[in-house]
């Protein structure tokens, strides 16, 4: 036999193995045990005992029902007599009502900025070219920055950097400077 033969035969001894075990894991169940006579008669024995106790148990409800002369009670009742519980009031109202609004405070608004009121805390003194890379000199008070775009000095975002100005956006404004401070629209 090649090789090549001799690996398939292995494969589907191996394909017969497996189906075998998954049926015999999965379909097969245990065969059930026989009775003995004496597992049968205490099985008569606790089951006729069962059932003494379950006839008593009406008869003396019987009784009571029909002493009392009160109407059947509800389950639940019954079941609260049984377990032992109370029950309390159902809802627990306060005197005082609770405003839902009543801890929000109102905002101080920010006084509303416009272009015009805006002044920004540094100026753009150059762009610098690489390839397709823009990297803006921007003069602060505390020194020059070298920005690429998507970067923030304070509360002002540079978002982008082109060959001829930056765009600034503050809160909800966006402004363009151009190189030597001058703002845009």
């Amino acid at each position: 036999m090649s090789k090549r033969n001799i690996i398939i035969a292995v494969v589907i001894v191996v394909l017969i193995g497996a189906a075998a075990g998954y049926y015999f894991l999965y379909y097969t169940e245990d065969e059930p045990q026989q009775l003995t006579e004496e597992t049968t008669q205490v099985t008569q024995e606790q089951t006729s005992q069962e059932n003494e106790q379950t006839v008593e148990e009406t008869q003396s409800d019987e009784q009571t029902e029909g002493e009392d002369g009160e109407e059947p009670k509800s389950i639940e009742e019954e079941i609260a007599e049984e377990q032992k519980i109370t029950f309390e009031e159902k809802y627990a109202y306060r005197n005082e009502i609770r405003n839902p609004f009543g801890n929000i405070q109102k905002q101080q608004s920010e006084p509303v900025v416009t272009k015009e009121e805006l002044t920004i805390p540094f100026r753009l003194d150059g762009i610098i070219t690489n390839g397709n890379q823009q990297i803006a000199v921007i003069s602060t008070s505390e020194g020059p920055k070298f920005i690429t775009g998507n970067e923030s000095i304070g509360e002002y975002y540079i978002s982008n950097v082109t060959d001829e100005q930056i765009r600034i956006r503050y809160k909800y404004l966006t402004v363009y400077m151009k190189i030597g401070g001058a703002l845009v629209e």
